[in-house]
């Protein structure tokens, strides 16, 4: 498994028309999203949840990646001292994005499995529409390939590629920043 930053320029053509195209894009998406919503972020010291409202949000990490068999979910969060939740490979991508934040400075992280409560339709609902605008505002965004080893798959053909999701969260951080480490 692999962490990488992936917060890549939001510019990624060459040409200035597809440049301002982008920004354009860019600007119509975060002026419709809702900016009242809650935001919940994983205290990266702590590792509790944390409710934050509207424009009071601290500056966090985020995390991309592919969903596996055993993700941590937002009910499961709350039990996260349970041995079996500790085991789950979830719970260690999580700790891994924690530590990175902290690292970086940070003392908050955002990871889709465990900071939205899927039970609720409206929450989830909102929380989708929102995602641009959380990836946009973050730090940094940390990618997760899971299916990429030291000295084994090569980086552009891991599983990360091939999801839906994957250019918004490589066009809308603010800061362009891309390493492996």
């Amino acid at each position: 498994m692999l962490f990488t930053q992936a917060t890549a320029s939001r510019a990624t053509s060459t040409t200035v028309e597809h440049t301002i195209d982008i920004d354009i894009n860019v600007r119509t998406l975060l002026l419709c999203a809702d900016q009242d919503l809650t935001m919940r972020l994983i205290d990266v010291n702590t590792l509790e949840m944390r409710e934050f409202f509207g424009r009071n949000i601290p500056p966090y990490a985020i995390l991309s990646h592919t969903w596996g068999a055993e993700e941590v979910n937002f009910k499961e969060w709350k039990h996260r001292d349970n041995p079996s939740i500790q085991r789950k490979e979830g719970y260690a991508k999580i700790l891994g994005a924690c530590r990175r934040a902290r690292a970086g400075g940070l003392e908050y992280v955002w990871c889709d499995t465990n900071c939205i409560d899927k039970t609720s339709s409206q929450e989830l609902t909102e929380s989708i529409n929102s995602m641009f605008t959380w990836y946009h505002d973050s730090v940094v965004c940390y990618a997760y390939l899971s299916d990429v080893k030291p000295g084994g798959a090569v980086f552009a053909q891991s599983r990360w590629f091939t999801r839906g999701w994957t250019l918004q969260e490589l066009i809308a951080p603010r800061k362009p920043k891309n390493g492996l480490r």
